[in-house]
């Protein structure tokens, strides 16, 4: 291994609006906000590093790309076999190792000998006009990484010193760009995640399915394998039905994000509720491309109602209360009476002020509306 030829990059901060890198980091950080933006920011890049190609990607689970971008000379179309290639690509067996801020290029981790029988970049990388590369891992946590290169066609050499000094200088203002976002949205997904409790089967998803974050009770779904993470980092909720139905609310042809359907299992009890809503905009330009808060809800789980919220929405005395919840649970009037140690009729009254209140003219009216008020029972 050439240790001598990896650069080191430390950590840098926002430069000065009179830099030319300045722009660069102002278009990285548009695009982190609206992954549209983000061919601009590499657009930018294959200017100041003259160089042909450039690329930034974002890792997730170590092995699931949630998202690439990549301007320049390579083959687009060829291209779109990435994720394809990904698991046997030499490079991307290396980035989930490599040190945050250093660049490496081929030289340091395979030899020519080694780059003529490798499947990947036979079929894919030097087919692709990016047989030469020069990557570095910008920021990584417990789940995900990103990594920016710079690529040009096999035949054209090793990317240079100049060229890799150059990126030096992009590393050293992109990664400040990074945090900043790592933190801001960051601290925004888990305060969504956090906000819905500890036993939520929570997820927050992109448009395109990506999983963003989750839950830890949504872990153990993905442990479980009820739900799984495909190879491209997007949910698969294990149905064709379930999957077609999830990308119509998160992709709706109106554009408004959101829905509900079951996710039917083959056994009932097994079976939960779907649930979709927007994340809520924090910006103008936050959330542009799309992303989505999904929840998961047994379908046979427990739920009681909430006296407190009883009495201030419909006025009900303590009395009402404990036979609303009754009537709830599906107790019958013989059933609430003995359970009260009253008699039947002295319940009759008690239930006729209770549909009197709730503007009901039925029981099973009654029973409607109380589900409004009622939640997930506490274990």
């Amino acid at each position: 291994m050439a240790w001598a030829a990896c650069i080191s990059v430390c950590p840098g901060a926002i430069v000065s609006s009179n830099s030319p890198i300045y722009k660069f980091q102002n278009l990285l950080l548009e695009g982190i906000s609206d992954p549209a933006a983000l061919p601009f920011a590499m657009e930018y890049l294959t200017s100041f590093c003259d160089a042909p190609t450039a690329q930034i990607i974002f890792v997730g689970d170590g092995k699931n790309i949630l998202q690439s971008t990549i301007v320049g000379t390579h083959d687009p179309e060829l291209f779109r076999l990435e994720s394809q290639y990904w698991p046997i690509n030499p490079r991307a067996k290396l980035l989930p190792d490599m040190p945050v801020g250093v660049i490496w290029r081929e030289q340091d981790f395979i030899t020519p000998e080694e780059i003529a029988r490798d499947q990947a970049y036979q079929e894919f990388l030097i087919p692709a006009k990016v047989g030469h590369f020069a990557g570095v891992v910008l920021e990584r946590d417990h789940r995900s990484f990103a990594a920016l290169a710079v690529a040009q066609p096999y035949e054209h050499g090793p990317i240079s010193d100049s060229r890799t000094e150059t990126l030096n200088l992009v590393v050293d203002a992109a990664r400040p760009v990074l945090d900043i976002a790592a933190r801001m949205f960051g601290s925004r997904n888990e305060a969504i995640v956090s906000a819905f409790g500890a036993s939520a089967r929570v997820a927050i998803l992109r448009k395109d399915g990506t999983l963003l974050d989750r839950s830890k009770a949504f872990e153990s779904l993905l442990s479980a394998g009820i739900v799984r993470i495909d190879r491209f980092g997007q949910l698969d909720l294990m149905s064709d039905d379930a999957n077609r139905q999830l990308a119509m609310a998160v992709r709706p042809p109106n554009g408004i994000i959101g829905g509900r359907f079951a996710l039917s299992r083959l056994r009932p009890e097994d079976g939960y509720i779907c649930i979709i809503t927007p994340v809520t905009k924090t910006n103008d330009s936050a959330n542009r491309s799309g992303e989505a808060i999904l929840f998961l809800e047994p379908i046979f789980q427990k739920r009681e109602l909430d006296p407190g919220l009883l009495m201030e929405a419909f006025g009900f005395t303590e009395a009402e209360c404990s036979i609303a919840e009754r009537l709830f649970t599906g107790d019958n009037v013989k059933e609430i009476a003995r359970f009260r140690h009253v008699a039947p009729s002295t319940v009759k009254t008690m239930l006729k002020s209770i549909m009197l209140k709730t503007e009901s003219r039925r029981q099973a009216e009654v029973v409607t509306k109380l589900s409004r008020f009622a939640f997930p029972a506490k274990l």
